[in-house]
């Protein structure tokens, strides 16, 4: 039985990885539009805060139910993860890209699970093993590659950058930290869906007048639904209920899939080129994540 719930955990975070391959894509849409980052970033969580009230909505109806709302000690959860994990998280990620491009940003968000795993260390106990950091640092080696295809003569290491950059990773990492702390006393999934409508208020004051013509256009309504809906909405509801039975440290290593599967989804749709780079950092991402499973 134990054997099956690990296998439930561990195919969830792997089907949130995958789904979360289409954020280049959908980002690179809304992107071609005139839209700038924070305006991308408030329609993502825009569109997936309403279509997981939806989904709370229908799924509640069906059981005979009102909507579960969430007990006043759980709200402070609530509002961390929606200004740190989803707010903050595109505001320093923005500032890291900015300052030192994005294959030095993206790159650093990557470090994510690092901090989740320290974090788990000192709010859980959980034993940091030899095998989960050889398994962590064989993904992230191989995202690098992925990242770089290669040439790290692309990397920018300008200081403030730097620090946003590892900022937005802390930030990324903290998700799996809360998530854990409310599965006990809260549904986890809800707590998620309902944070996205604080990222959406504290997203709203990055906007001006000029945004709110662009991100209503029939083209951004149609693309923001797409990146709310399965790069967002889904992928966290898969990542959430992954946490249920792995370890959020786990979890967020195998999270590391995105980077393989962003370039699956670009060579698929956008016809990007297949390199020899791409193969091997796809290959030792996936080597990582196989190794996460091995007991020490």
């Amino acid at each position: 039985m134990k054997k099956l719930l690990l296998k439930n955990g561990y195919f969830l975070a792997v089907m949130a990885g995958v789904v979360w391959g289409f954020i280049g894509i959908s980002t690179l849409n809304l992107s071609s539009l005139g839209m700038n980052t924070y305006e991308i970033s408030f329609l993502r969580v825009l569109y997936a805060f309403i279509l997981g009230m939806v989904y709370l909505y229908i799924k509640d109806r069906k059981k005979d139910k009102n909507i579960k709302y969430p007990p006043k000690k759980t709200w402070k959860y609530i509002i961390a993860t929606g200004v740190v994990c989803q707010g903050l998280l595109n505001i320093f990620f923005s500032v890291a890209v900015i300052k030192t491009g994005t294959v030095t940003g993206i790159m650093l968000m990557d470090i994510g699970p690092l901090f989740t795993i320290i974090m788990c260390r000192l709010f859980f106990k959980e034993h940091i093993t030899f095998i989960k950091m050889i398994s962590l640092t064989m993904a992230f080696l191989g995202a690098v590659i992925l990242i770089t295809n290669g040439d790290f003569r692309n990397l920018n290491f300008n200081l403030t950058g730097v620090a946003f950059g590892l900022l937005g990773g802390a930030c990324y990492g903290f998700y799996p930290i809360i998530n854990k702390k409310v599965s006990d006393n809260f549904d986890p999934v809800r707590v998620t869906i309902y944070s996205f409508g604080v990222a959406t208020i504290f997203l709203a004051f990055f906007l001006n007048k000029e945004s709110l013509e662009i991100m209503f256009s029939q083209r951004a309504i149609t693309g923001g639904i797409f990146y709310g809906l399965v790069p967002t909405l889904i992928s966290y509801i898969l990542y959430s209920k992954s946490m249920t039975y792995i370890s959020p440290s786990t979890a967020s290593i195998i999270s590391l899939l995105e980077v393989p599967a962003t370039t699956v989804v670009g060579i698929w749709l956008l016809h990007e080129p297949v390199g020899a780079f791409k193969v091997i950092g796809m290959m030792i991402v996936l080597s990582g994540m196989l190794l996460s499973k091995v007991k020490s």
